[in-house]
């Protein structure tokens, strides 16, 4: 991360993991994984390569050359299980079921109406940099309204569309999500429909649970293939540049047997 202004950002990232899959019960596995490399082996790769900046008070922007796409242009995800959370639905899911674009270009601003009333919007291309396709050939959108507010209610409605490579039009997104939080003990949770076929997530957190900067969490998913994933976190900030999250998570994937797995995440922050 580096900054012109004080205000901006320009981010690079290296990411590495094991490859997709590694819990194969739980859909969508862990959050932050890179996926698989040559022939499923480890793998480290260019992952984020964008430059957010303000326009006046009101408005900012971002432009991306690689892997921004859905949540990444919205100001807030809304649930509070999206960074706590180990497993990937934590997200939450539907943003990533359109999994066209990002591969290649993004574009996406954020419209702060009044302090509470923002819309935000992004539009990310898959195959814009190949020469016989283009930005308007693989490509999705988002638009997202919000309300946040200092108090009991953060609230948002989402659409999301796109079109693959051959043309064929993606199955539309209308999502809508809510966070009630009373005073560190939060719901959350989303209702999305994607062509009749619905997926939800509802869930409580508490924060500062048994120590400052702590988090907890449980919630359940179920996406638009009737995949159920849920998972019980408790972050624990160690000090101000280490914290570990514990978790187990519970996956039923296409109708197979259930299966609970144990995770610990270790954050190093500098």
């Amino acid at each position: 991360d580096t900054s012109f202004t004080g205000e901006d950002r320009l981010r690079l990232r290296l990411q590495a993991s094991d490859p997709e899959g590694s819990l194969s019960e739980v859909a969508g596995g862990l959050a932050s994984q890179s996926g698989s490399g040559a022939g499923g082996s480890d793998n480290l790769r260019l992952d984020d390569v964008y430059y957010s900046f303000p326009i006046g008070s009101r408005v900012s922007a971002i432009i991306s050359a690689n892997s921004t796409v859905s949540d990444d242009f919205v100001t807030s995800t809304i649930v509070p299980f999206d960074g706590p959370g180990v497993g990937d639905y934590s997200g939450p899911m539907f943003y990533d079921q359109l999994g066209i674009g990002g591969d290649s270009l993004g574009v996406g601003f954020n419209i702060a109406f009044t302090d509470n009333l923002i819309l935000d919007a992004g539009y990310a291309t898959g195959r814009g940099q190949e020469p016989d396709k283009g930005i308007f050939d693989e490509y999705e959108y988002i638009v997202q309204l919000n309300y946040l507010s200092d108090g009991l209610i953060d609230a948002a409605v989402v659409y999301m569309d796109g079109e693959d490579g051959d043309g064929n039009g993606a199955e539309e997104i209308i999502a809508g999500l809510l966070s009630l939080d009373f005073g560190g003990f939060e719901i959350g949770g989303y209702f999305a429909d994607q062509d009749g076929d619905s997926s939800f997530m509802g869930g409580v957190a508490v924060s500062d649970f048994l120590g400052t900067g702590n988090a907890a969490g449980i919630y359940y998913v179920e996406d638009f293939d009737d995949n159920e994933v849920a998972e019980a976190y408790y972050s624990m900030k160690i000090n101000k540049y280490w914290s570990l999250t514990p978790a187990v998570l519970y996956g039923e994937l296409d109708d197979n047997d259930d299966a609970f797995y144990g995770v610990i995440r270790s954050t190093f922050s500098f």
